[in-house]
């Protein structure tokens, strides 16, 4: 290559060695072919890094969706970020909440469900069993009272008859809706068997206003609330008091009270009541007469009934029950009119 020199005329010749340019200029090229293809792998690894990290939400909830799927509803996934997958994330959370919700209220449902219809079974057998013998008791009953009359001891057949009136109501198995005051008539007969069993040293009343004495009623409600007033509450104890009451309440609702004057309930043993009262569907340990006849009342009145509870040590125990008017199918079976004829009639 020749370059002239215009200051002194001279020209410059510059040899260049081809062979050795073309081999520069190719290392060079290598070089930068490897350093835009190390550039390249470095930018797809950060790519993939970044994916993988961000893709990290889908991944984990795809594998709780599959454990969820096998039945696990407890199945969760951290919340890590707070970027739009992450939401997602926490969505899914929220949703298997909810789920978890329902599900165990629909198993505690149709537990509920469950043990309702194995007590219905349970209640049928024995109803079925309480006819067959009831005919052979009150047939007995019956030869007793006679043989009472003839003997000319009025009181000993009183009482028979007293208790045939209170075997006839309980093994009735037409009669399964009532009225408060059949309810109430078999409450004061039960009463005065206890009264002749206990003596003069227990009394009782039993008062229906006028206005409720035909309210619906559920046959036996109310007779565990008097047992209870007569084995906790009176125990023997000289002028021990049971009182029944039943009136209308402002709100519509029917109250019925069962009151003692023994010996009450200390704080403990009153709200472990009140829990079994309140809850009756949940195991109790004990209190299966209270738990039972609860849940009949609400199976029965519906869920605005309540059963309430005053007590105290020395200070008498009082259940109260407030019952609003049954409604439905709950009132088309099972009544008994007064003029209806009844076997095992004992006179």
């Amino acid at each position: 290559m020749a370059q002239p020199i215009n200051t002194v005329g001279w020209t410059l010749h510059l040899l260049v060695d081809r062979a050795a340019l073309l081999s520069d200029l190719s290392d060079t090229s290598a070089s930068i072919t490897l350093v835009y293809l190390l550039v390249a792998l470095a930018l797809v690894g950060f790519s993939l890094l970044a994916t993988h990290y961000a893709l990290s939400p889908m991944r984990k909830l795809s594998a709780a969706m599959e454990e969820a799927g096998r039945g696990n509803l407890k199945s969760r996934v951290p919340v890590e970020g707070r970027y739009e997958l992450w939401r997602i994330v926490a969505g899914y959370n929220r949703m298997m909440d909810r789920l978890e919700g329902y599900y165990e209220t629909n198993m505690r449902y149709y537990q509920r469900l469950l043990d309702v219809e194995r007590r219905k079974n349970q209640a049928e057998m024995a109803m079925l069993e309480s006819h067959i013998n009831a005919h052979f008791l009150f047939n007995t009953l019956n030869a007793i009272n006679y043989q009472a009359l003839e003997a000319g001891n009025r009181q000993v057949s009183v009482s028979i008859k007293h208790l045939a009136n209170i075997m006839r109501y309980a093994f009735n198995s037409r009669l399964k809706n009532v009225r408060l005051y059949q309810e109430a008539a078999w409450v004061e007969q039960y009463l005065q068997m206890q009264k002749e069993r206990l003596g003069e040293g227990m009394s009782y009343d039993v008062s229906i206003d006028d206005g409720v004495a035909d309210w619906p009623f559920r046959k036996m409600i109310l007779q565990p609330f008097v047992e209870n007033a007569i084995i906790h509450g009176v125990n023997g104890r000289g002028g021990s008091v049971v009182l029944v009451r039943a009136h209308p309440m402002e709100d519509g609702r029917l109250a019925v009270s069962i009151s003692d004057n023994g010996r009450g309930m200390d704080p403990a043993t009153a709200e472990r009541v009140r829990h079994i009262l309140g809850s009756p569907s949940q195991p109790h340990s004990g209190g299966i007469g209270l738990s039972n006849v609860a849940e009949r009342i609400y199976a029965f009145f519906g869920p605005e009934s309540e059963i309430l509870l005053e007590t105290g040590r020395q200070a008498g125990t009082c259940f109260t029950l407030l019952l609003p008017m049954p409604t439905g199918e709950k009132l088309k079976y099972g009544y008994l009119e007064e003029d209806e004829e009844e076997d095992d009639e004992i006179l």
